[in-house]
Parts: C-alpha cells; sequence; structure tokens
C-alpha cells in the first residue's frame, strides 16, 4: 500500500516541475492533461493557467465559484480582466486596506468607476490619482504632499516650486521638474548644472577650498560637472575625488556607485571587485549592477588581460541557484491561493534566464540589447553615458591623464594606484 501511494506521490510531484516547466514557457494548451490530477491536490493549478492563458470564460466560471485573493483582483484590474466581477467583489469586501484603495485607483485612472477625488487621495497620496486629475480637468483639494506640488506645476502653477525643490534631491526628479518650469529662474546649482551643463569655474572654485569635510551634495555635483565633459582627463579629476571621499563618506551609497562606474569606464577590473565586497552586493542589487564588472572582465578577456574568473563563476552559480529557488517557489505559491506571487515568480524567473550578463558571460562576448539601465539619470542625462552598458573604451596617454586646468593631481599615492590599475 505505501509503495502505491508513493508513486502516485512521485508521479504528481513529476507533473508539477511538468507543469512549471510549460507555465513558464508558455505550452498552455500542453497543461489539459496534467491538470486534472494537479487538481485533485489543489484547485488552483486551474485558475492561474486560465489567467496566463487568458481562458476568461472558464476564468469568470471559476472566480464566481471559488475563493481569491485582492492582490489577484489587482492584478486581474491591470490585465483587463474579469473587471465585472473585481468592481463587485470591491463593492462587498469587508477589509478596506492599502491593497483595496489601489485596486479603486486602478480602476479610476482606467475610467470603470467615478469616485471621490478627495476621499480617495486622503488615503493614497498616489500620483497617478493626479494625473487622471490632470487629464480630466479636474481640481483636488490642496494639500501638503510633494504629490500636490508636481500636480501643481504641471498646471503651470509654480508658485511653490522652490519649496517642492528644496525637498527633491535626487537629480532625475530636479530635471523633471526643471524640463516642466522651463524659463523660470531658479536659484539651485543642480537647476543651473542641467541647464547650462559644465561650469569650469564653479568647479575651480571648489578646488581652490578643497575640504575632505565638504558636504556630500556639493562634492556629488561637482562629481556631475566633471563627468558631464567625457574628458578623461576630467575623468580622472573625478574618480580622484571620488576615491578620495569614498573613505570620507564610508557608507554613502551614491559616492560608492559614482565611484564604481568611473572604475568601468577606466577599465579596473581588480578595484570594481574590492568595491564590490566592500559594498555587499547582493540579491537584486547584484542583478541590476552585475553589469559594472561583467562588461570589464568581457573586455579585458578580450584584450588578452589576466582577469580572476572568480565574480563570473560565482555570478553563474547565483544564476543558476536564483532560478532553481524560484522555481520551486510557484508551486508554493500556487497551493497556498498567492496566485499573483506565483505570476511575479515566473516572470521573474523569464528575466533572470535572459538576463544579459548571463548570457554574455557563457558566450562570452556582448550581446547587443537596447535595455536602459536604471542608473543612467543618476547624474542627471548629461552624465548618463558614464552608467550605460557601454562596451566602447579608448586609450589615451596615460601621462595626459593627470594634465588639466582644473586641479593639479599632486598626489602621488594616487597616480601610483592609478598607473598599477592601468597596466
Amino acid at each position: 500500500m505505501n509503495i502505491f501511494f508513493n508513486k502516485k506521490s512521485q508521479e504528481k510531484i513529476s507533473k508539477k516541475s511538468l507543469f512549471i516547466d510549460r507555465i513558464i514557457t508558455g505550452e498552455y494548451s500542453s497543461l489539459n492533461e496534467i491538470l486534472p490530477d494537479l487538481n485533485e491536490d489543489c484547485i488552483y493549478y486551474s485558475l492561474i493557467t486560465y489567467i496566463l492563458s487568458k481562458n476568461i470564460e472558464n476564468l469568470n466560471l471559476f472566480i464566481q465559484a471559488n475563493k481569491i485573493e485582492t492582490d489577484l483582483v489587482l492584478y486581474l484590474i491591470k490585465e483587463n480582466m474579469c473587471i465585472e466581477y473585481t468592481v463587485n467583489y470591491l463593492n462587498n469586501i469587508k477589509i478596506r486596506d492599502y491593497l483595496y484603495f489601489i485596486c479603486l485607483k486602478e480602476l479610476l485612472i482606467r475610467n470603470i468607476i467615478d469616485i471621490n477625488i478627495d476621499k480617495l487621495l486622503d488615503k493614497i497620496d498616489d500620483y497617478d490619482i493626479y494625473k487622471h486629475c490632470i487629464k480630466n480637468n479636474i481640481i483636488p483639494m490642496k494639500r501638503n504632499t510633494i504629490n500636490y506640488e508636481y500636480y501643481k506645476i504641471h498646471c503651470n502653477n509654480f508658485d511653490t516650486v522652490d519649496n517642492l525643490l528644496n525637498h527633491v534631491k535626487d537629480y532625475k526628479n530636479i530635471e523633471y521638474i526643471t524640463n516642466i518650469i522651463k524659463d523660470k529662474e531658479a536659484n539651485n546649482e543642480i537647476i543651473k548644472f542641467i541647464k547650462n551643463g559644465f561650469d569650469k569655474n564653479f568647479c575651480v572654485k571648489f578646488f581652490e577650498k578643497l575640504n575632505y569635510q565638504s558636504e556630500f551634495d556639493i562634492i556629488k555635483l561637482i562629481l556631475a560637472h566633471l563627468i558631464s565633459t567625457k574628458s578623461s582627463k576630467y575623468l580622472v579629476l573625478a574618480l580622484y575625488l571620488a576615491k578620495k571621499f569614498s573613505f570620507t563618506f564610508v557608507n554613502n551609497y551614491d559616492i560608492n556607485l559614482i565611484y564604481l562606474f568611473l572604475l568601468k569606464y577606466f577599465l579596473f577590473y581588480d578595484e570594481i571587485v574590492n568595491v564590490f565586497k566592500k559594498m555587499d552586493i547582493k540579491n537584486n542589487q547584484l542583478l541590476n549592477m552585475s553589469y559594472i564588472w561583467s562588461d570589464v572582465y568581457i573586455i579585458c578577456t578580450e584584450k588578452g588581460k589576466a582577469v580572476s574568473p572568480d565574480m563570473k563563476d560565482k555570478y553563474i552559480e547565483y544564476i543558476e541557484d536564483l532560478k532553481a529557488t524560484i522555481k520551486t517557489s510557484i508551486p508554493v505559491f500556487i497551493e497556498s491561493n498567492k496566485i499573483s506571487h506565483a505570476i511575479n515568480m515566473i516572470n521573474l524567473y523569464k528575466t533572470v534566464e535572459n538576463n544579459t550578463v548571463f548570457l554574455e558571460l557563457n558566450k562570452k562576448e556582448f550581446i547587443k540589447n537596447e535595455e536602459e539601465y536604471q542608473f543612467k539619470d543618476m547624474l542627471s542625462t548629461r552624465c548618463g553615458y558614464l552608467f550605460d552598458k557601454n562596451k566602447e573604451v579608448y586609450s589615451h596617454d596615460e601621462e595626459e591623464y593627470f594634465k588639466n586646468d582644473i586641479y593639479e593631481i599632486e598626489d602621488e599615492e594616487f597616480k601610483k594606484w592609478f598607473r598599477e590599475q592601468n597596466k
């Protein structure tokens, strides 16, 4: 008897594995032969199949007869599936939590329901709601929030733009605001840089009073000025500055990130590896940032320069382990009726499997892709090139690196380090 049950159990495990493989690859029509056995233990295998195959008729029948979670309702709304059901579901829901209000917001911006905008904003101050107001000429109540300030400048009301700029620190959003206010004067050095670009005099004045206790914001702005020039002599100066201040601001993510990309520009692989270890980069960060070292690894390998394969080997192993972990998690989410989580895991698996760095390291060559990387606006679009997955690297006369008309680098220790890295 035990042998029979063990055999049947093994068959179901095998069918679950087959189900996951096929649902990842989109072979939905072939799942019909597997589903009856899997549904004996958990009917939600059918549910995820109906959703991903967009079998609306069977999906409607299923959700009318069985319990589903609010996060799946949100997914259905975003995918424009079973909308009538989702509206009824929300009308009858007892627990009106944050997720409930997000669902209402998604229905509102799709013009499916008409609700009191201000009451919804009381619950979730979401900028999508303000965009809906702008699009439909709706005037919301005045609010003391950043999103409301953004709403005002979109309506050409700039009376509090200085207050907004005082709260916004990242260059991407400052540039966004700058493009909206256009010719309006602003006493903001970052806006001046975004509008006018490199200002040599501004940099000279900074280096005349160079102080390693300076605030990070001014260091970041000077780095942006230098990097925006795309000039190697200024980029060496930026590298010098970033290296020095990476010791002053030890745990500052931004300075270490800028330092990493400057190292990437000069192909300083060993130092990149050291900084990665120092920053303890892992998980999602590892996926997003690995092209910093992998680009350099591939370029150095092509040039015949000896570089340690440790990072490459660990990354490939990490990706393989991650894929296995994701696969294991999918049936767990399905069987606990966390269908939207299961779908997220399926999409994540596809992303990981097609990870550009992973494919490039296996092929030992670059793959053409149009992917945009999340750091490109870190110092505004003027500096975007530094954060690209840039494969073209140009050689320069080493002695020219240290000559510039802003600040003479007299630090012999830095020069020695630079030359050693540049071998």
